[in-house]
Order: C-alpha cells, then sequence, then structure tokens
C-alpha cells in the first residue's frame, strides 16, 4: 500500500502473514495453514499509478483481503445462558394514527391555559402585539396634476381662447369634438410649455 484514501503512508505499508494466533489453556492447538482470502478493491485508492494505468486497468481488482484461521482443535468452552430483554407487541390490536397521539390527553380551557399564554417565547415575542398586527393605514394618494391647454403643434402656442383644464383627458376631449380646431394642426401640451 502506497496510500490510503488519498493520503500517503507514512509508516508501515506492507503486511504479510497472519498476524492473529488462537491459544487455548497454557498452550497453542496446533493450527492449519492459513488460507489467503480476497476481495476487490479500487487499485488507485491504494497504490500510485499514472493516468494511463487508471484509464487502462479496471475499476476493481482482486487483493489479498486477510485470512481464513483454520483450527478444529479450538474449543469455545462453557455456555453461558443470558436472559434477553425484549418487548412484546400484539400485532392485531388497533394502532394509533399519528395525529391521535400528537393530541394533548385534555381540551384547551382559555380560563385555566389563556394566561398561560403570556409567559415563554410565544407570549412575549412582539408579534403578539396587536397593533403590530393590523394593516398598515393607507394616506390618501394626493395628485396635483400640471394645468395643460390646446396648443398649435407649430407655433406651441395656445389657440385662440383656449380654456385651462386640470386634465389631460378633458383637454383631448375638447380637442377631439371642437370642429374648429384641427386634429393634425393642435395637441394637449403642460401650460408651462407653451410659449406666452
Amino acid at each position: 500500500m502506497a496510500k490510503a484514501s488519498g493520503s500517503k503512508i507514512s509508516g508501515a505499508n506492507e503486511f504479510s502473514g497472519g498476524a492473529l494466533k488462537l491459544t487455548q489453556g497454557a498452550g497453542a492447538p496446533d493450527a492449519k495453514p492459513l488460507a489467503t482470502r480476497t476481495d476487490f478493491f479500487a487499485a488507485a485508492q491504494f497504490l500510485e499509478m499514472s493516468q494511463d494505468d487508471k484509464m487502462a486497468k479496471p475499476s476493481f481488482e482482486s487483493f489479498p483481503a486477510g485470512y481464513e484461521m483454520e483450527d478444529d482443535a479450538y474449543e469455545l468452552g462453557e455456555i453461558i445462558e443470558e436472559t434477553l430483554n425484549y418487548e412484546e407487541a400484539d400485532l392485531g390490536a388497533q394502532r394509533n394514527t399519528k395525529k391521535s397521539r400528537r393530541k394533548g390527553g385534555e381540551l384547551y380551557l382559555d380560563s385555566v391555559h389563556g394566561p398561560l399564554l403570556q409567559f415563554g417565547a410565544a407570549g412575549m415575542s412582539p408579534m403578539r402585539d396587536r397593533a403590530l398586527m393590523q394593516p398598515a393605514q393607507a394616506t390618501a394618494l394626493r395628485v396635483n396634476p400640471a394645468p395643460v391647454v390646446v396648443a398649435d403643434k407649430a407655433a406651441l402656442k395656445a389657440v385662440a381662447g383656449a380654456q385651462v383644464y386640470s386634465s389631460v383627458w378633458l383637454a383631448e376631449q375638447t380637442r377631439g369634438f371642437d370642429k374648429n380646431l384641427s386634429l393634425r394642426a393642435t395637441q394637449v401640451a403642460e401650460l408651462a410649455e407653451v410659449a406666452a
């Protein structure tokens, strides 16, 4: 092994032979030869490899993963009984739904529970202030439009006998229905833009 999980190994990086030995009583039993167990690993996680090798080789390769202990003479020793703790459940009983489990055991009474609502995070929150919960009072919108007149397009002067209006709509209506005014030659303009 050259690295583990992408990090280089600073200590020993090679292991061989079985390190685990079973003993029984005063002496060790006659053990059979160890059998190597293999498993599939991504080689690039443990070995330094070039990009070409990473692309050419399979994603997972078989490597030694451990050893199988074989010993028929090993005895487990005295078997000790252990009382297991377990929980009984009646699977035939009617189940309580999650919704019913969330319900409180007692009904809400304003005389009992109401005074308690003023304490705690919810009770102390400024969001409980009824004045803050009311919608903002809308102030009346006042519009003071600039005065307008019907003016001649070419000279940008008010037409003869022109009246000053506070509404563009009224000035347009006057210009449209006055037979003495030409729609092509006149327009509605603000009084400040018209030449004196």
